[in-house]
């Protein structure tokens, strides 16, 4: 059988500018201690994770304990963010209408639709594998 242990990345530095580099707060290094020790005794076999910094760091002190690499995956990204991305009001409108996205950015269908294909290739490629993937909350939701 098959396993997959999706990680949301820990808690980031808010006020780091640039998205891909955001490090992890101290209490995202903390938390990311909090999945080492649930995943430990799971013997995982493979590790992928979006290519952003604080989902990496998540995972990086488990794939060290079981001396593996972690392997990142473009389409396992946070969405891409147009202009007014972070207006409240551009949230919930993406959340009622999954294939609503402002100028530049992606739709939660679009980031669905990536993160299924990087899924499903995963799945091929590790059959009867323990897997963890690294990735961020609007691709889990």
């Amino acid at each position: 059988m098959t396993k997959v242990y999706f990680v949301r990345h820990a808690q980031p530095e808010h006020t780091w500018e640039d998205d891909r580099t955001r490090p992890l707060t101290e209490e995202g290094k903390r938390d990311a201690l909090v999945v080492l020790d649930f995943l430990k005794d799971k013997e995982i076999d493979v590790f992928y994770s979006s290519p952003y910094k604080r989902s990496i760091d998540t995972i990086a002190e488990t794939a060290l304990i079981f001396e593996k690499e972690i392997f990142t995956d473009e389409r396992l990204r946070e969405r891409e963010k147009g202009a007014d991305g972070n207006n409240h009001g551009m949230f919930q409108k993406r959340w009622s209408d999954h294939n609503y996205h402002e100028q530049g950015g992606e739709s939660i269908a679009m980031v669905q639709k990536r993160n299924v294909a990087a899924l499903n290739e995963i799945l091929l490629d590790n059959d009867n594998k323990r897997i963890v993937i690294g990735t961020h909350g609007t691709a889990l939701s």
